[in-house]
């Protein structure tokens, strides 16, 4: 098995052309390969398929997101890298949705990602009681956090903060499962520093605290950008490195920008992938709420 490794900002993933695996090996696959001290590591997984395009991505436990803002960019460039795909302009297919994108530069590496526009629905952040969590208190360890949560291409819960506290890591972890959330929700602690530049922390789904997270940068800077906090084009500052995001003042549409690169390429041996590629019955509980119980143990 052919595979490379890439990181946009630090929040690195595993690439392979996608393979004739069942849901549940693929699963099995992410997380033993994702692993830090055994397999390779990486925050995800993103299989490739062309014709048509399509972005396949698993986190790290083994779960699925329909779209990773990162991980989309390190896509882009695994196809220009090599050779699969060398326009400068195309639509992948994520999921249910189909995200525009648009190499800026080739170098430096520079794709610039078309999310759409945000929504507060109820029905697309699946909110417990049906209804919208936009300014809403939520109590955790016992101190009340105002959270506005929406949906851009996956669901986001924004927190805004003065500093960020030892403790984001536990209370991101109990508020992005907090039953409110009944599909659990990112979660992302933004400081604004002023009206063009913010810096965030992210707890994702399925991965933990993340050095980055392009859906959530995009999240954040809407979120602000809607309160009136921020201007239309905001630079979020990430652990290693940072994003811009642009809102069409007209419609609230987010654009992404930034890098990603390589890290390195190889192959996995067919003795280590055959202790992994089991019969389906074998990995019936191959899945996000089975892998976090085995956390939690």
């Amino acid at each position: 098995m052919e595979i490379t490794k890439y990181h946009g900002c630090g929040n690195d993933f595993l690439i392979a052309m996608n393979l004739p695996l069942s849901d549940a090996q693929k699963k099995q696959l992410v997380i033993a390969l994702c692993k830090r001290h055994t397999g390779i590591g990486a925050d995800g997984f993103i299989f490739v398929s062309l014709n048509p395009v399509e972005m396949i991505y698993y986190n790290r436990d083994g779960s699925r997101a329909w779209m990773c803002g990162n991980g989309i960019r390190c896509f882009a460039r695994y196809l220009f890298d090599t050779g699969k795909l060398r326009k400068d302009q195309y639509i992948v297919r994520c999921g249910p949705h189909e995200v525009m994108v648009k190499i800026q530069s080739h170098d430096p590496f520079i794709a610039a990602i078309d999310l759409g526009i945000p929504t507060l629905s109820p029905r697309w952040i699946q909110s417990m009681d049906h209804q919208k969590i936009w300014g809403r208190t939520l109590t955790v360890n016992g101190r009340d956090y105002m959270v506005d949560t929406l949906y851009i291409q996956t669901i986001h819960t924004v927190v805004q903060v003065e500093n960020f506290d030892d403790d984001c890591e536990e209370v991101g972890a109990k508020l992005h499962c907090h039953p409110l959330f009944t599909a659990k929700s990112n979660v992302n602690f933004a400081q604004r520093i002023h009206r063009k530049e913010v810096r965030i922390l992210t707890y994702e789904r399925g991965v933990g605290m993340t050095n980055a997270c392009g859906t959530g940068c995009a999240a954040v800077a809407w979120d602000m950008w809607k309160r009136g906090l921020v201007d239309p084009d905001v630079t979020m500052i990430c652990k290693q490195g940072s994003l811009h995001i642009h809102i069409d003042p007209r419609d609230g549409a987010v654009t992404l920008s930034g890098g990603a690169q390589p890290i390195m390429s190889g192959t996995i041996f067919d003795d280590w992938l055959s202790a992994y590629l089991k019969d389906d019955k074998d990995m019936a509980s191959c899945d996000h709420d089975a892998y976090c119980e085995e956390k939690k143990a």
